[in-house]
């Protein structure tokens, strides 16, 4: 929970030492899959915050040119989990989360996290929605 308040942190991160940006890396791809699996109810004010603070930092790190962060297997256990964790938010959320990323995704050189699959399924149901009333 206390990570989704490191809004210092993940702006530092943006611009720190690889080796401790891929550190951040890390543990904030652990705490998104620990996120969606966990049992009890995590408020989805701390999912929101999580996921607007970290998503950046994930699509804007240096991902590891040398060494990389994480590997292309941790990578998509990554996204699955973020996609996880994103359809538990209400529509709106998701929709903010979305599009910031979206902005983020398009201008990075990174092609992670690729969140498609959340955007496409977002678009979907607030389709659905729109059309209903």
């Amino acid at each position: 929970m206390q990570w989704s308040f490191a809004s210092g942190l993940a702006s530092f991160s943006l611009t720190s030492n690889p080796r401790v940006q891929g550190s951040i890396v890390k543990i904030s791809a652990i705490l998104v899959e620990e996120l969606s699996r966990v049992d009890y109810e995590v408020p989805r004010q701390v999912k929101f915050r999580l996921l607007g603070l970290w998503l950046p930092v994930f699509c804007f790190a240096g991902n590891g040119l040398a060494f990389p962060f994480l590997t292309g297997y941790e990578k998509a256990e990554t996204e699955r989990a973020l996609d996880r964790v994103i359809s538990t938010l209400p529509a709106n959320d998701q929709g903010a989360i979305l599009t910031n990323w979206l902005q983020d995704f398009t201008i990075s050189a990174s092609e992670w996290p690729n969140l498609q699959v959340s955007y496409d399924r977002w678009c979907r149901s607030t389709r659905k929605l729109a059309t209903a009333t």
